[in-house]
């Protein structure tokens, strides 16, 4: 049984006929893009809102005691002019503050910024920054965002002690985890090392504090020594000299006077104490110190969010571990291994095996609470409007089944929803797109232009097959029919919102 075409509908009656022709070879095209619109939608990186901003690095330098207006003359604008040649620099701009100042750069999209990174420590060794200055550090994020998760640490020990374990149990255990950029300790007393230098004696053997905070200085160094390629894998090599050792401190040699040398303990005494507390950190009253987690700029909240959570609270496996860990080491009778796995002795060593979450390490009555986390907020703003999009497309069905009276047409747009829904999750993926309360929008706008179309092509398929008699050449003839038609009657819609996709390029860029 032939088909008539004319030329005007040629080509949508050749789509229509392969996809009628070969019903099986159709279901196993379809079933391999849902899977990958699947792997796609658990891989999409996950927001609020779409990422607008640029890629950023900042350059923070400290020059302590300095008022904001000596900051920004001998640090701010010497490093903006050093960095104004960084390769696929957009815009720089710096921000000085008390004894801090810093310096971001906004590059272009698609930058790499591991090679950014490396130009950005070549640049900064051509600075001529003062010598009281710190040296410069790179942090992968902009310091103007708030954390992405927010802890609060308190408990018997003095600040000092807190400070200690906030840096060296929390922030070195977080900071290895996949997507967080960095990890800021803030409140308690921050420790340091005092030299007191004797005005007498550096008279008496002809020194000057200059010299003595050069040598310091030349002690202490952090500059970049190339780049290390690996495969696809680069790596930044750097040399770093600290000393933290008083006793190394005092041996310190400055000059050579005949014979002997003079060293800095001749004519100085090195003491540890704590930095002045310039930050009031609390918690119901009691003093505490805040962890903050900043992520990458292109890590999934939701993903980095459990990650830290896990590794400073353990996940239900570990916790229960510890329990029976706890009992085991106060005597109590526990079973040997517990129902997650953990084995707690065996019968060569005896040994216990504790659980490696960074609660379980803090000292007794050391607590750890979880004040803040955005991934929260986020998570339950885009379940709501999961929710409301499948509402959604449940009344429709039912407005459909109800207008129509047919089982059979409301399953196939039941069916043609959702999969056409997850088959546009692999360009998302593609093409870097966040799943964000914008791109859920989207997909709900989707959802009434498909259930539109549906009506518009079943209904035409339905009259033809009564026409003709022929299941098969009714459903060739009825959506050929209308194709152009409901193609026509959707691009309006598509071209309204089209020009957005411009927006990346020129939002936040003052020059556009």
């Amino acid at each position: 049984m032939g088909i008539r075409r004319d030329n005007t509908s040629a080509s949508s009656n050749w789509l229509v006929e392969r996809a009628v022709s070969r019903p099986i070879a159709l279901c196993m095209i379809t079933s391999a893009i849902v899977v990958f619109g699947v792997v796609s939608l658990m891989r999409l990186p996950i927001e609020l809102l779409p990422e607008i901003d640029r890629p950023t690095i900042t350059v923070r330098t400290e020059l302590q005691g300095a008022a904001p207006e000596e900051v920004e003359e001998r640090v701010a604008r010497r490093l903006e002019k050093a960095l104004s040649v960084v390769s696929g620099l957009r815009r720089i701009s710096s921000l000085s503050r008390i004894g801090t100042c810093d310096v971001i750069l906004e590059f272009s999209w698609g930058q790499d910024l591991s090679e950014a990174i490396q130009d950005i420590r070549e640049k900064l060794e051509q600075a001529n920054l003062p010598d009281r200055a710190e040296s410069p550090s790179i942090l992968r994020y902009d310091p103007r965002l708030d954390p992405v998760l927010l802890f609060g640490l308190h408990g018997p020990a003095d600040m000092g002690r807190l400070r200690v374990i906030a840096e060296e149990e929390v922030e070195r255990r977080l900071e290895t985890i996949p997507g967080v950029a960095a990890v800021r300790v803030r409140g308690g007393l921050e420790e340091e090392i005092l030299v007191e230098v004797s005005e007498e004696k550096v008279r008496n053997r002809g020194l000057s504090i200059e010299l003595i905070s050069r040598r310091l200085a030349e002690e202490n160094f952090d500059q970049a020594s190339g780049l290390l390629e690996d495969g696809d894998v680069d790596y930044i090599l750097r040399v770093r000299n600290e000393v933290v050792d008083s006793e190394e401190i005092l041996s310190i040699p400055l000059i050579r006077e005949g014979q002997s040398v003079v060293r800095l303990g001749d004519v100085a005494e090195v003491r540890r104490s704590f930095q002045e507390d310039r930050v009031i950190t609390r918690i119901d009253g009691r003093p505490a110190v805040f962890v903050e987690v900043l992520k990458e700029g292109d890590a999934n909240i939701i993903s980095v969010s459990r990650s830290v959570r896990d590794r400073v609270f353990g996940t239900p496996e570990e916790q229960r571990a510890f329990h029976l860990w706890q009992a085991r080491r106060e005597g109590r009778s526990v079973s040997e291994e517990s129902s997650s796995g953990f084995r707690f002795g065996s019968p060569e060593n005896g040994r216990v095996r504790r659980p490696d979450f960074v609660a379980s390490w803090l000292p007794a009555g050391t607590t750890i609470d979880l004040l803040a986390d955005q991934a929260d907020f986020i998570d339950g703003s885009i379940q709501d409007l999961k929710q409301t999009a499948l509402l959604g497309g449940l009344l429709a069905m039912l407005v459909l089944y109800l207008f129509l009276g047919r089982l059979s047409t409301t399953l196939v747009v039941a069916i043609a929803i959702p999969t056409s829904i997850v088959v546009t999750f692999v360009p998302l993926y593609l093409t870097g797109t966040t799943l964000n309360i914008m791109s859920l929008g989207g997909l709900a706008l989707g959802i009434g232009l498909l259930v539109d179309s549906s009506i518009v092509v079943l209904e035409s398929i339905f009259r033809k097959q009564k026409e003709t008699g022929d299941p098969y050449r009714g459903a060739v003839e009825g959506a050929s029919e209308v194709a152009g038609a409901v193609t026509a009657s959707t691009l309006p819609t598509v071209a309204v919102f089209f020009p957005s996709s411009a927006l990346r390029d020129d939002v936040n860029d003052p020059e556009n």
